[in-house]
């Protein structure tokens, strides 16, 4: 996604451990809540798979003076990748997982949270973290095709979008 750059933050995210680095402001009780908020609003109390991807979104756009316009109101008109990146580090951090247990959400030693962006324009995902684990890339690549398949399904709609005036 050549209009943003998250290495930096990408950089700080403890490769291999996948958890919010130490120097982070915030606390594990407060990474606690806001993990313990999300997966509410989500559904997500129990039967955590092995893998659960948090996907940021934001477009890639060329020479258009309304690009922002792409961008989501939620993220303030910008990329959604540091949301998740952060939401994965505190979700993958042993602490707060020990913390959601004794609130009642059990998730296995076993999941891991994993950010991706989503070029909502290019209908493409990039994992924002590295990883060498099989199911991670398994379901990524299932995840690739579903975008291409959403694609294909938006472009197949068009003329019914533009009626049989399109070239117009």
């Amino acid at each position: 996604f050549p209009s943003h750059d998250t290495s930096s933050l990408v950089d700080t995210y403890a490769k291999g451990t996948h958890e919010m680095p130490a120097t982070t402001t915030l606390d594990i009780e407060v990474q606690t809540q806001k993990v313990e908020q999300i997966l509410k609003m989500a559904g997500m109390m129990d039967g955590f798979p092995e893998v659960v991807f948090i996907v940021g979104h934001g477009s890639t756009n060329f020479n258009n003076p309304l690009f922002s316009a792409y961008e989501c109101g939620a993220c303030a008109g910008r990329h959604g990748d540091h949301n998740a990146i952060v939401f994965c580090a505190m979700a993958n951090n042993e602490k707060v997982k020990k913390s959601l247990a004794q609130n009642g959400i059990l998730i296995p030693p076993t999941t891991i949270f994993v950010p991706v962006m989503h070029d909502t324009c290019q209908s493409r995902c990039e994992l924002l973290i590295e990883t060498n684990s099989p199911s991670v890339q398994k379901y990524f690549d299932e995840l690739q095709r579903a975008a291409i398949i959403d694609a294909q399904e938006r472009v197949r709609r068009f003329p019914a979008y533009f009626g049989n005036n399109a070239h117009a």
